[in-house]
């Protein structure tokens, strides 16, 4: 006896015949996808850490390059100025009971 496929029962073999490679496809793209964003969020993140290093080198440069430029000047504007360079200090002394001194 020879079994007969009705046609609904070709339509639903065809369905999943078609649906379930079709959601394979579709399941390994959503991964490599996930993988790609993943990857990408990993990178931006170093990016941003070495980002941040750099500014701080940046500034501590920046500080650098300002001293050196500005004790060789300082020296010569103060010749300038004709100043001193100061040898002893001397501390004003005030009397222990007075608030106020006029």
């Amino acid at each position: 006896m020879m079994k007969k496929i009705t046609v609904k029962k070709m339509k639903l073999r065809g369905f999943w015949v078609i649906s379930i490679p079709l959601l394979a496809i579709l399941s390994l793209i959503y991964v490599f996808q996930v993988n790609a964003i993943t990857n990408n969020a990993y990178n931006i993140a170093n990016l941003q850490k070495e980002t941040k290093k750099i500014a701080q080198d940046n500034e501590g440069l920046e500080v650098k390059i300002t001293q050196q430029a500005y004790l060789p000047n300082a020296t010569k504007i103060a010749e300038n100025l004709l100043l001193e360079k100061i040898n002893r200090i001397e501390y004003l002394n005030v009397a222990q009971g007075v608030a106020v001194a006029k």
